[in-house]
């Protein structure tokens, strides 16, 4: 009975095109529509006016402006018809007090409200290199003038700094082990809203069939019913398996446009693609299990359904932007009881897994299937076919 029950509900689901069409699509373009704001910034880089009140002025302007169109920023000079994110301004008394050794040089700088962080911290950096070689001429010139033979360098800069990555559990990484974790940071934030339409099959799968006045007719047929469940339950988890590949697809994607428009090469081995389908049908199961279990607690009417969508949607922002802003391995208590949360500990996996905690990993996967099982388990044993219709 089970396997007549399954072949309808996979009917059902071939002749919902649109609802198939979104769980396929979906996953396929939310990342990339991330890469798409990354390769905007790209595209379109801020504007920096460079306002010089002296033509003494000069080399230090010109400098300045090499250095912030090096770092990607469009430079403009004195030009009023446009509308610069920052502006950049030498006074007349800029050059005089450059060149004096015991004088202060000082820049005006004016930031648009509306523009972004990276303008600004370009137009500083581009500052701070200035500030810097004027720093080593100044040193040179005492050196000079109190015959001693030292480095200018060695004086201004007397740490040397040399930059390695560790994971968490303290095994020396690469950098490109880094950036795969930061990647999979941003890859959560999209990873779990993507499974949503996955949610509203299963969820409108009961509710639409109580709305239809078909459940009643199917639960009384002689088919148990917990197959009801269970059938709805491996349906949607058969539309997340066709999801998570459209995610892997959409992942390759965005390693293309990054290495294409940005110059950075960020590749993903099997394991991860592995792992990240792995997180991905393991939240629609989670989301079936849990959807099911308020169901069952609650009734199959349409407004226990929208409960439904806005707790399960309420779990999945959680466990993004926690992946973002947390860090799982050094978190305390109460922190950590953010991790109770299965959709956290999705989010805890895949982040562990990229920075190669993959025991951690592991636990949090194997928890997370074991919690979902439960609530299956406990929603057909809690099905009421009278509530499931009447309430």
């Amino acid at each position: 009975m089970i396997r007549e029950l399954l072949r309808k509900e996979i009917l059902d689901l071939k002749r919902d095109r649109r609802l198939l069409l979104g769980s396929i699509l979906l996953p396929l373009v939310m990342l990339p529509l991330v890469g798409g704001v990354l390769l905007a910034s790209i595209v379109h880089p801020p504007v920096v006016e460079i306002v010089n009140q002296n033509p003494l002025n000069q080399p230090y302007v010109k400098y300045v402006g090499r250095y912030i169109s090096s770092s990607g920023a469009r430079v403009v000079y004195n030009d009023p018809n446009v509308t610069p994110d920052v502006t950049l301004m030498f006074p007349n008394s800029f050059y005089r007090n450059i060149s004096e050794i015991n004088s202060t040089a000082y820049l005006r700088i004016y930031v648009s409200v509306s523009s972004g962080s990276s303008a600004l911290s370009v137009v500083e950096n581009a500052l701070l290199n200035l500030s810097e070689n004027v720093t080593l001429t100044r040193i040179a010139s005492l050196a000079r003038e109190a015959h001693v033979d030292v480095s200018p360098q060695a004086i201004f800069n007397p740490l040397g700094i040399l930059l390695g990555y560790r994971s968490p559990n303290n095994h020396p990484v690469s950098q490109q082990q880094d950036q795969l974790f930061q990647f999979t940071k941003v890859l959560s934030l999209v990873l779990f809203p993507s499974a949503l339409p996955a949610v509203f099959f299963i969820v409108e799968g009961i509710t639409g069939e109580r709305e239809r006045k078909t459940l009643e007719s199917l639960l009384s047929t002689p088919m148990r019913p917990s197959s009801f469940i269970l059938t709805k339950v491996a349906t949607g988890s058969l539309l997340g398996v066709l999801s998570s590949l459209s995610e892997v697809i959409g992942i390759l994607v965005f390693s293309v446009a990054l290495n294409l428009y940005a110059h950075t090469s960020l590749n993903f081995a099997l394991p991860f693609l592995g792992i990240v389908v792995l997180v991905y049908i393991e939240t629609v199961l989670l989301t079936a299990s849990l959807s099911v279990l308020v169901l069952m607690l609650l009734g199959g009417s349409t407004r226990n359904a929208q409960l439904i969508t806005t707790l399960v949607f309420t779990f999945i922002l959680l466990a993004s932007f926690s992946s973002l802003f947390l860090n799982f391995t050094a978190l305390s208590f109460p922190g950590s009881l953010l991790l109770i949360v299965p959709y956290v500990q999705l989010s805890a996996a895949l982040v562990d897994f990229a920075a190669g905690l993959y025991v951690g990993a592991g636990i949090y996967v194997v928890g997370t299937l074991l919690i979902s099982l439960f609530l299956i388990w406990f929603s057909v044993r809690l099905l009421d076919p009278e509530k499931l219709l009447f309430r």
